[in-house]
């Protein structure tokens, strides 16, 4: 028991590391393709670029979107995950303020 315990915290804690280092790497992919959508539409004012080229960016930046709000979900899995593997489960629950801190780191 106490060693199925213990691997079940490490497992949460490997994770938890993963699922934060996806939440920054979706913090970078929504940076990137919110540049790309301000570049399009400078191309566009410019005339030498088509407005297929700015949907084509916002649509990018739709899914580098959608990419942040799953990899913040998995992040709030694996902590609720670590939290009920060291028996603490009342403690992980994120306020709105981390989850917005996560999202802008």
């Amino acid at each position: 028991m106490r060693n199925q315990i213990g691997l079940d915290v490490k497992t949460a804690l490997i994770n938890l590391t993963s699922a934060r280092s996806e939440v920054q790497v979706a913090n970078l992919g929504v940076q990137l393709s919110q540049q790309e959508v301000d570049q399009a539409r400078d191309r566009f004012r410019a005339g030498v670029a088509n407005n297929i080229e700015v949907i084509q960016a916002q649509d990018s930046l739709a899914r580098a979107n959608d990419n942040q709000i799953a990899a913040l979900y998995r992040f709030n899995q694996a902590r609720a995950d670590l939290a009920r593997s060291v028996g603490q489960m009342e403690r992980c629950t994120p306020s709105k303020s981390q989850n917005k801190d996560m999202r802008n780191r």
